[in-house]
């Protein structure tokens, strides 16, 4: 019975999408003076989605913007043998847009496009200007590597989200206006596209689409083991403005065995999941993931931990970044909120016995709120990105406008707090010919063997940015990528 009704409610829009483009196209544009108003496309959407709740099928944007800052829209991995950095790219001529996967040696002499996930669609071209235009991920896009490097997970936007209705909305172009080339005829894109979890090899090779739903899916991140990916996920016909993500599911690598984790139908306190991408512990048992609790009003970030098979729930603290598990799994480090500012602390993974790593303010490191927290893969160091932002400032900002920074190691403790920032500023000022006060850096990386660590600075003139190498004593500098 839910199918047949489905299936109606396809047939009813579709009729009425057909029937809005017959009627328009049905005026003759030079005999008609003045025209009759003709029906508003403002009009139709208000009607499709109250009627059918398709309002996601009516806009042709390809990825939403996402709310509140998408914390980590960028990605950065190192090759599991520390020889390459795998990153996404912005494509000159669409400089917003971050879905271009590359690859890179550590010297910085071979460099090759892995995928597009946000590619040139060959619809959609204006008759009269030739234009193609892109729609772009916005601030949301996402990638991770597999653990034994060979595959990458990404948020892709080329899938059609229902073949019912493509030929019917390929008919029309819905936007602010509805544009008539010179012969009156109206030119549009395909139907809508949305984010949707595909994988494919560093090699190379054939896409595979991973998710296939009438939901938004989005942050995959592989498990430990290589065997599952956990995503988040909006519900359905969810509108395209703005990626609000209501669960968190796991799902084999080919895209089968999909399972509910968290969400907030199960979880009373939960109004959104954050646009971040959950964290995995290393021995595959738990994961961490951001939340808007509804007494919030998405003002803060909270930090809860679950384990994945859905039990073990523990709320942890309000923070201003995704967390990082130690190696052996035993701790979490997290950079809790303390009045106007956020600062890094330690505790098991149930949150319990939490411990203050940095101090409230002194000479090496100021009142900051914390964006990036890494731990390195010897256990030895955490490696923190932090602005001069305070909490309520910094939420507004993201990958595409980052405030100023400091990078920062400290031991898990709190002691030999240092900074990287002399080092950095030094190489990019003997780059760029000129003095460098500060940076806005955006993620970071650690190698495999914990010797080097790689960050990426963004903005610093337009949308260039630079991905450095730089060695774990700062001795080391090396230009990797320049953009």
């Amino acid at each position: 019975m839910q199918l047949h009704v489905t299936n109606l409610a396809y047939m009813a829009t579709a009729l009425a999408v057909l029937a809005l483009g017959i009627t328009l196209n049905a005026y003759d544009f030079e005999k008609c003076e003045p025209c009759p108003p003709s029906p508003t496309m403002e009009g139709f959407i208000e009607e499709m989605e109250e009627r059918y709740h398709l309002y996601s099928y009516i806009l042709p944007q390809c990825g939403p913007h996402v709310d509140v800052s998408g914390l980590r829209s960028n990605f950065m991995h190192w090759t599991p043998d520390g020889s390459s950095l795998i990153f996404n790219e912005k494509e000159s001529d669409f400089p917003i847009d971050g879905g271009i996967i590359k690859v890179a040696d550590v010297e910085g002499s071979q460099r090759r496009a892995i995928v597009d996930a946000n590619p040139y669609y060959g619809f959609a071209v204006n008759p009269t200007t030739g234009e193609n235009p892109r729609y772009g991920f916005k601030e949301g896009f996402h990638a991770d590597l597999s653990p034994d490097g060979s595959t990458v997970v990404y948020t892709s936007c080329q899938f059609i989200i229902d073949e019912q209705l493509a030929d019917v909305f390929s008919l029309i172009y819905i936007d602010e206006y509805i544009d008539i080339d010179e012969n009156h005829q109206m030119w549009g894109p395909a139907p809508y596209r949305h984010y949707e979890i595909a994988a494919i090899d560093v090699g190379g090779g054939a896409t595979r689409r991973l998710t296939d739903n009438k939901r938004m899916e989005n942050y995959p991140v592989w498990s430990p083991d290589g065997i599952q990916i956990a995503f988040l996920s909006t519900g359905e016909f969810q509108s395209a403005y703005t990626f609000r993500p209501k669960a968190l599911y796991i799902m084999n690598v080919d895209g089968s065995n999909v399972r509910e984790i968290a969400s907030t139908e199960r979880i009373d306190a939960i109004d959104e999941l954050a646009p971040s991408p959950p964290v995995w512990s290393p021995d595959g048992r738990w994961l961490a993931f951001l939340a808007y609790e509804s007494s919030s009003a998405k003002a803060q970030n909270v930090l809860y931990v679950i384990r994945v098979d859905g039990s073990g729930l523990r709320r942890i603290a309000e923070v201003t970044s995704p967390a990082s598990w130690s190696p052996d799994s035993q701790r979490l480090a997290f950079a809790k909120i303390g009045g106007e500012y956020s600062y890094l602390y330690v505790s098991d993974p149930y949150g319990a016995d939490a411990q203050p790593v940095t101090p409230s303010g002194n000479a090496t490191m100021p009142n900051s709120t914390i964006s990036q927290i890494y731990w390195s893969p010897d256990g030895s160091e955490i490696l923190f990105i932090a602005n001069k932002w305070n909490v309520g400032d910094s939420k507004y900002f993201s990958w595409n406008h980052p405030p100023m920074a400091s990078l920062y190691l400290t031991k898990p403790d709190g002691s030999e707090l240092r900074t990287l920032d002399d080092e950095l500023r030094s190489a990019l000022a003997d780059e760029l010919r000129t003095e460098v006060r500060s940076l806005p850096y955006t993620i970071a990386a650690w190698a495999p063997d914990s010797s080097q660590i790689a960050v990426r600075i963004e903005r610093l003139d337009e949308f260039e940015f630079k991905i450095f190498v730089i060695s774990r004593d700062g001795s080391e500098i090396v230009t990797l990528v320049r953009r």
